[in-house]
């Protein structure tokens, strides 16, 4: 029987947790518990509200990735609670229904269509032009990782180790690649990705995966996080996040493990840095940029793995993933009091900061053209537009 760690114990609780073990009961040692206070910083960025949207009840605080998705001029919200919204990229609505799920997933897009996975296993196939399900069908087990929908193809990953392609146009399935699920896992799961007609996706074993894309014939699989300690807890290596691909390599990061560079045509380890995360990578093409279980943000150097910088503002403030605007040279993401934090790219210092409201940011904040958006946990959806002083 699986056990999956869910809410706030998926992420920041856990930490607490691990850190508390091996804490003494000390005026210290509690402060050293406590999340940093915000910095002082000289703003060189203009940081603008353009529009708000609440959604329902948003996640209704379960830690949950609801990505929103732009899809040219229009942005899909969802919500835990079944409820979809549709704006356009001025904040108006176009539709909105509610189609009587637990909603788990962020939205994925694709040919005119949006996909979306429920608490109990569905997944439904909408119309983007006015919310009507075209499909649901019954997966393997709970979907918590964002569906990848490309070519034609719907790619779900269920908890229970099961990756699925599915059939856009009907849900039908066409093929099916399984690997076993440790007994204790995140209540979250990573995206697969698709390359050069290969599926690489990450598992709650610390495994990687390479399949074929037409059949789902296994090409590599390979080890990014070895299991160690006595306990079911301290063994946990989850991939939970989509791996990012930049010219031929995988980069793939496990909780409590390694930040990997996997060379796709054979699975071959380019190079490792020990790192444990859970949320979104980025890059701007030269170096690769996370947030760690801690808080701390991370700069490396994409061909050696080198450190190029590392910001240590942001201890124990539950971050989100981390969205580059190269245009600007920063990088975006957001904290549990919801704040949207700017940095440089070239050195990591805070340029910028603006508050949405006073609940979570769990999703990576999206960048679109000019615009930015960041979704709280408590369903209100915000566009900022970022420009230089």
């Amino acid at each position: 029987m699986k056990k999956i760690i869910a809410g706030y114990i998926a992420a920041f609780g856990l930490v607490v947790m691990l850190l508390g073990l091996n804490a003494c009961s000390t005026a210290s040692s509690k402060k050293a518990l406590q999340p940093a206070a915000l910095s002082g910083f000289s703003p060189q960025l203009n940081v603008r509200h353009v529009w708000s949207r609440t959604i329902s009840k948003g996640t209704s605080s379960y830690y949950l990735r609801l990505e929103p998705v732009v899809v040219k001029q229009s942005v899909f919200i969802p919500a835990y609670d079944g409820e979809i919204i549709a704006v356009n990229q001025k904040g108006k609505r176009l539709w909105k229904k509610n189609y009587h799920w637990d909603f788990v997933t962020g939205l994925a897009a694709d040919n005119g269509l949006l996909f979306i996975g429920t608490r109990d296993g569905h997944v439904l196939a909408i119309q983007q032009s006015n919310g009507d399900v075209v499909w649901a069908i019954t997966a393997t087990d709970q979907v918590l990782a964002l569906p990848k929908a490309t070519d034609g193809v719907l790619l779900i990953h269920a908890i229970d180790g099961t990756l699925t392609a599915y059939s856009q146009t009907d849900g039908k399935q066409l093929w099916q690649f399984s690997q076993q699920a440790p007994s204790l896992m995140l209540h979250l799961s990573s995206q697969p990705q698709v390359y050069d007609k290969k599926v690489i996706c990450g598992f709650a074993d610390g495994k990687l995966a390479a399949l074929d894309f037409d059949q789902g014939r296994q090409l590599w699989l390979k080890q990014i996080a070895e299991p160690m300690g006595q306990t079911d807890i301290e063994r946990m290596v989850d991939i939970s996040t989509a791996p990012l691909i930049v010219d031929n390599t995988a980069y793939v990061v496990s909780y409590e493990g390694n930040l990997a560079a996997v060379n796709l045509k054979d699975g071959a380890i380019r190079w490792k840095r020990k790192l444990s995360a859970y949320n979104k990578i980025a890059t701007d093409g030269v170096n690769l940029y996370a947030t760690d279980l801690n808080g701390d943000v991370w700069a490396f150097d994409l061909k050696t793995g080198m450190v190029v910088w590392r910001n240590q503002q942001f201890k124990l403030r539950q971050l989100s993933g981390v969205a580059v605007i190269k245009s600007l040279g920063v990088l975006a993401f957001g904290d549990y009091t919801g704040y949207i934090h700017f940095l440089s790219l070239s050195d990591g210092h805070i340029v910028a900061r603006k508050r949405i409201n006073i609940t979570s940011v769990i999703t990576t904040p999206i960048v679109s053209g000019d615009m930015l958006y960041a979704y709280t946990m408590s369903g209100r959806l915000t566009a900022y537009r970022v420009s230089k002083r």
